[in-house]
């Protein structure tokens, strides 16, 4: 492995290149940093080139200034700027949850950097008929954080989605746990409130250019957990993949699958990319 420091206006990002072959950027969602995505980079790394990153904010890619909104655009911008100092362009890139978010922004106003995308559950509520029930109930969570601290918000944000901790593993004591797994629980309980606060918002408003998406060369790939069933986060990628005319590809385990089987995930994903 090898360890970048990417400045960029208003943070630097903290990059991760692992493997040889193909360039393969995965893009984290959530609370997450590129740790999330360990041990689908370990079965990716004889096939690829792999290169993850923390995102602004989050964990060891601190921000220059005081917090701000993360809209989605600055992040996109930030995943062009890791490929074209790390990457062999176009690229393949995968990308979940709010990931899959500046994944789908990047390949609308970078296409010459992308093969390949994979977008995996984007929670794109702004596709959704019912969409402004949804927003109101993301902006009750964050409310609910500003009035009573992370852990009630983060109850109520699993409410919202249908991602209620029970339905995918909670993640388990650090002191349980080797060093460098302890070092990636601890920091994505700590990305928590930076969550909640600034990042939250900015993922599920911001609304992918069909229209765009639709005309690039790139190869856009919507993708969805085969056990996901009908929880919040699983729902717009249906939508995205009718409006591009092709189908929701299925990938192992629920919205979390790369970490829940990362044997079988791995696979799922070399089968697609080639």
């Amino acid at each position: 492995m090898t360890v970048h420091h990417l400045t960029r206006p208003g943070a630097t990002l903290y990059c991760e290149v692992r493997g040889e072959g193909p360039s393969l950027l995965l893009i984290t969602g959530g609370n997450g940093d590129s740790e999330a995505y360990g041990a689908l980079v370990a079965e990716l790394a004889d096939r690829y080139r792999v290169i993850t990153y923390d995102p602004r904010g989050y964990s060891r890619s601190p921000l220059a200034g005081p917090p701000v909104e993360q809209d989605v655009p600055t992040n996109a911008d930030d995943a062009a700027a890791v490929l074209t100092a790390l990457a062999e362009t176009p690229a393949l890139v995968f990308g979940s949850s709010s990931g899959a978010q500046i994944a789908l922004d990047l390949t609308a106003r970078y296409p010459e950097l992308v093969r390949i995308v994979v977008a995996h559950e984007p929670p794109a509520v702004t596709l959704l008929p019912d969409h402004a029930t949804h927003h109101a109930a993301f902006h009750r969570v964050r409310d609910e954080y500003a009035e009573r601290g992370v852990e009630p918000a983060w109850a109520l944000f699993g409410e919202v989605t249908g991602l209620r901790e029970g339905d995918d593993e909670p993640l388990p004591d650090p002191a349980t746990l080797p060093p460098h797994l302890a070092g990636m629980v601890t920091r994505t309980l700590a990305n928590r409130p930076f969550f909640l606060a600034y990042g939250m918002l900015p993922a599920v408003a911001f609304r992918p250019d069909l229209d765009v998406l639709a005309t690039v060369r790139t190869e856009i790939v919507p993708a969805g957990g085969v056990e996901s069933g009908d929880q919040l986060p699983a729902r717009p990628v249906r939508v995205l993949a009718d409006r591009l005319g092709t189908e929701v590809v299925g990938f192992p385990g629920g919205h979390a699958g790369y970490a829940e089987r990362p044997t079988e995930f791995a696979l799922r994903l070399t089968d697609i990319l080639g």
